[in-house]
Formats: C-alpha cells, structure tokens, sequence
C-alpha cells in the first residue's frame, strides 16, 4: 500500500476512536512507559508534544517530571527535514504557557529560545538518552511510518552520529503508538532503522537486536 493512502486510512481510525477513549488509551500507554528499563535509568528523554488524533503524552510528560528526568521537546524553525531543534521543556508550567502553532502543538517560540544562554541552534542532542517518537503507523519489529516530514528520520541520525563523536552509546528509541497504529508492515526503504521498541496501551515490544528488554 502507498504510503500517501495508508496515511489516510490510518487518520481516519484514529479521527473516529473519539476523544474519550483516545484520552483513556493514552493513560494505559503511560503506564507501559514507565515499565521500559531504559526509560527507567535515562536522565534525559526526548519526547514530543502531541496534535489532537495521535497518542496523547501529557501524562507520560507528568511522570518523566515526576521522576526528575530532564525533558526535551521539538521545535520546528523551518520546512526542511533537518529544521528541527530539541530545547529542553523546564516544568509542566512552561508547557501550559506554550503557545500553539502548526497542528495545533505546544512549541517554543523563536523569540523564547534567542532568549536563552544557548539560542536556537544549540546542539543538544548528544544528551539526549531516549527518544520517545510519534509515527502514523508501527510494526512490532519496531518499524515507523512517519509523517512524511522527515523531521524525526533527520533528528535521529544527527543523535546518533553526535553520541557516537562523544564516546556515548546510542540513544534508545521507542516508538509511541495506540494499539490501531500497529500492522503487520509498513513501507520501508534501505535506509530506515527499526526503533529499539514500540509501547501501545496494551503491551511494550522489545524489537529485534534490543539486548536491553527486560
């Protein structure tokens, strides 16, 4: 199936699941979160700041505040693949006095992060230790069909690379997806790397090659 039309099809499950039960489903997939050894131990998680029709990660974000982890969010400065920065999100606080932009997410504004000692264009992201992703469709061998943005495919090699230039291990991925995300395949290309897990609200997937699943 192309990936335009399994876009479609899967915005249209998600649209009509209805906000009472995407909210409900949302808490249960927090919950196997928490279960995730290396969510557990990470110091710094990235994760993102959820539209409407997608799995909801406000009360993810409650309990990596919680447990005193630092917390790292998109910001969007461009249209090309590689225009997205991951400022660090201070406290619940400073999320509920984020404005909305495109689809309806939560982001810092530019003027917000030229403000800071670091600017926009800091690089972070070699101290990022999980990354918690969004996706329109998973597998339970840990492959995502993204967007159609590119955003987390650019976002996730510079990571890697940065870490690796560090002397630090890779960064863990999972993928965060409501249980009607998760088919038997995706589209996927050469150069897609699969997620080091998939948590739903009803199980967790340790993917092939993750020597770290409990």
């Amino acid at each position: 199936m192309m990936k335009k039309t399994l876009r479609r099809e899967i915005a249209t499950v998600l649209k009509n699941m209805g906000e009472d039960k995407m909210h409900a489903a949302s808490k249960q997939l927090a919950e196997h979160i928490k279960e995730i050894p290396r969510a557990q131990t990470a110091e710094r998680v990235s994760i993102y700041l959820a539209m409407k029709n997608e799995a909801q990660t406000q009360t993810a974000l409650e309990w990596l505040f919680d447990a005193k982890k630092r917390v790292f969010v998109p910001k969007i400065i461009g249209a090309g693949s590689e225009d997205m920065r991951m400022p660090e999100l201070a406290s619940l606080e400073e999320l509920a006095g984020l404005d909305k932009f495109k689809w309806g997410i939560p982001e810092f504004t530019l003027e917000q992060l030229e403000e800071r000692a670091d600017g926009v264009d800091s690089s972070v992201e070699d101290l990022v230790d999980v990354v918690f992703t969004p996706g329109v469709a998973f597998t339970t061998d840990g492959f995502r069909l993204g967007h159609g943005k590119g955003y987390y495919d650019a976002f996730l090699k510079k990571l890697q690379r940065a870490r690796k230039a560090a002397g630090l291990p890779p960064a863990y991925t999972v993928g965060l997806s409501l249980d009607e995300q998760i088919l038997d395949a995706v589209p996927v290309e050469d150069h897609d790397v699969a997620l080091d897990a998939v948590a739903t609200p009803s199980a967790v997937y340790y993917c092939a090659g993750d020597k770290e699943r409990p």
